[in-house]
């Protein structure tokens, strides 16, 4: 059986292939990066935030930030027929 459609590449396209490669995950960690830690952050308590920066310290994160910025009065959760 024969192979067909396959192209073989020569060793500068294999070398411009992987530097393209290379570009485009520089690219994307560019990207992901900024995002884990701002995910990350929005879970620390401000006040650690501040001091000391991004710690993996899981004590010392929380969810009031969430909960005030979602469910800012009491009001909010009537209308959701929340008790």
């Amino acid at each position: 059986m024969k192979q067909q459609g396959l192209i073989r590449l020569s060793y500068r396209d294999r070398i411009i292939l992987n530097f393209g490669y290379l570009l485009l995950a520089l690219f994307v960690l560019a990207i992901v990066v900024p995002m884990v830690y701002i995910v990350v952050a929005s879970f620390i308590d401000p006040v650690t935030l501040q001091n000391k920066g991004i710690t993996f310290d899981f004590a010392k994160w929380t969810l009031t930030r969430h909960i005030n910025e979602c469910f800012p009065t009491r009001q909010f959760g009537r209308a959701l027929r929340m008790r």
